[in-house]
Parts: structure tokens; C-alpha cells; sequence
């Protein structure tokens, strides 16, 4: 049993793609309201990747090759997909940062205004509009495995959205097109209670101690049924806790039958 505890150890579950949280981190204005801890209803987001920029170099009759050039690309926006509350909350929070950037104050105007409008849009200063985002990968516990932190982010735009009465999908959904300028990844320490595998009771005629070993044995089971896919090692086990499993039912048969009969109590 100790060697299968040992398999287990180095198994887990997998990262869940559907398993994550986005945040805004950081607005930089005042008068868009968004309480602390705020769950945005996102749906669907894609992790952006890194790129190392290269130049080609001709190497002559061996013909050519890619050189580094010092530059690295980290994408420049995402794209998020929410689902819409009937508040509209998510949606306000990015229309109003959005309407805040195009808002600036006029060094001079013709017309007296005061400042920009969506007809005549007088844009912020870079560091003024430009926030935080963060996006977390969960675990099954709920804390996080992966984060990635995006530096500058700001709404570069929404989607349009289709009302149709013949529409198959109920919900609203919209989506923001964010931009930034780059972002980190980190991997927050695993800081959840260890899976503990208890011992099963030998007391053969105790239903409680064979349901409780069952239930072991089954969790096992079926995280060797898919460990076994990738190990030969783990197919052996598989093989051997069948047996048990087997056993173990018919434990569980015998044990049902002298209840029925009224032996041992």
C-alpha cells in the first residue's frame, strides 16, 4: 500500500480549463464603483503567450537560420467574454472606464467645452487611463495555480450584441477587448490540506469499516484506471487492487447474507 500512496502522491486531478477568476486589479479613476472582492462573470479568457523576436541570418551555403534580436513579444490585448447580469454591472464597469479615457480636458476649445465627448473625444494621458487585470487558474479547492498579472491594462473595446427571439442560447453575453502592455506569471505554493488515504478496518463484520475501505478503494481505483494510461508501473497496480476490489465485494456479499439470516446479532 505504500507504493501506491507513493503514485498517488505524484498524480493529481489536472488543471481544469474551466476552473478561474478574473479581476480588475486597478481603475484608475474615480466614480466607477466596484466593491472590493467583486466576482466578474467571465466565461471565457485566453492566456497570452510570450514570443522572442528573431532575425533571419544567411549562413551561406547551409542556407539560413534565426538569430535572436533582443526583442520579446507579449501580445498586446486579450479578449474576455462575460455573461450579462440584468443590472448589466460587468458591462457599466468597462463602458464607464472606456467613456473616462475619451473624456480628457481640453488645453483649449473653440466651443467652450470643458471636455471630450464620444462625437469629439479628447484622450487621457497613457498613465492616467491605464490600469491592472489579473487572471488565476483555480485548483479544485478553489485557490489559485496559476496567475498571470497584466501591467497597463485598459478596455480597447466592446462587442456588439444580437437580440434574437429565435436564439438558442438564453443569455446575454458580451465581450472586452483589453489591452496592455505586458504581464508576469507565477505559480502560488499548493497550500491545500494533503488527500490522507486511511486505513481499511479488518473487522469483516462491520458494514461501516467494508463501506468506508470501499470508498478508499474505489477513489484509488479511479485514479489508477487514468495513471495507468501513462505508467506501466500503475497498470501493475491496477491490477493487483482489482483483485482486492473483488475480494472485497464478496466480503461485503457474505456479510449482507448473515445480517439476513440474523447470525452474529
Amino acid at each position: 500500500m505504500t507504493e501506491i500512496n507513493q503514485l498517488l502522491s505524484h498524480f493529481d486531478q489536472g488543471a481544469r480549463a474551466n476552473r478561474f477568476n478574473v479581476a480588475i486589479t486597478n481603475i484608475p479613476f474615480t466614480g466607477i464603483e466596484m466593491p472590493e472582492g467583486h466576482n466578474f462573470r467571465c466565461t471565457s479568457a485566453t492566456l497570452p503567450g510570450i514570443t522572442l523576436g528573431t532575425n533571419t541570418e544567411d549562413t551561406g551555403w547551409s542556407g539560413s537560420r534565426e538569430i535572436l534580436d533582443g526583442t520579446i513579444d507579449y501580445g498586446d490585448s486579450i479578449t474576455l467574454e462575460f455573461i450579462c447580469t440584468s443590472s448589466f454591472y460587468d458591462r457599466i464597469i468597462f463602458e464607464q472606464w472606456q467613456q473616462k479615457i475619451y473624456e480628457g480636458t481640453p488645453i483649449e476649445s473653440a466651443d467652450g467645452r470643458t471636455q471630450g465627448t464620444l462625437r469629439q473625444p479628447v484622450m487621457r494621458y497613457y498613465n492616467e487611463y491605464a490600469g491592472g487585470m489579473m487572471i488565476e487558474q483555480l485548483r479544485i479547492s478553489g485557490s489559485p495555480a496559476m496567475r498571470y498579472e497584466f501591467f497597463n491594462a485598459y478596455p480597447l473595446s466592446y462587442a456588439e450584441m444580437s437580440l434574437d427571439a429565435d436564439s438558442q442560447e438564453p443569455l446575454l453575453k458580451f465581450s472586452v477587448d483589453m489591452a496592455y502592455s505586458d504581464f508576469i506569471v507565477s505559480y502560488p505554493e499548493n497550500t491545500d490540506e494533503p488527500r490522507v488515504i486511511e486505513p481499511m478496518t479488518n473487522d469483516a463484520s462491520s458494514s461501516s469499516g467494508i463501506n468506508t475501505g470501499r470508498g478508499l478503494l474505489d477513489a484509488t481505483l479511479d485514479t489508477l484506471k487514468v495513471a495507468s494510461r501513462f505508467s506501466p508501473k500503475a497498470g501493475e497496480y491496477l491490477t493487483k487492487l482489482s483483485s482486492a476490489e473483488t475480494q472485497l465485494t464478496r466480503a461485503g456479499n457474505i456479510g449482507r447474507t448473515i445480517r439476513g439470516l440474523g447470525i452474529g446479532g
